[in-house]
């Protein structure tokens, strides 16, 4: 019992880590993109 909750936790663990990746790339993509548009006003 006790080694199938450390494995989800490990799982866990790993899919937050995912997901924060995840989340930083698409806030990299958007950053990216509002600073293209702001360039290209001018």
């Amino acid at each position: 019992m006790k080694e199938g909750v450390m494995e989800f936790d490990e799982f866990n663990n790993i899919f937050q880590e995912y997901n924060k990746a995840k989340m930083d790339y698409l806030q990299n993509m958007n950053d990216g993109i509002v600073y293209q548009l702001l360039l290209t006003q001018k």
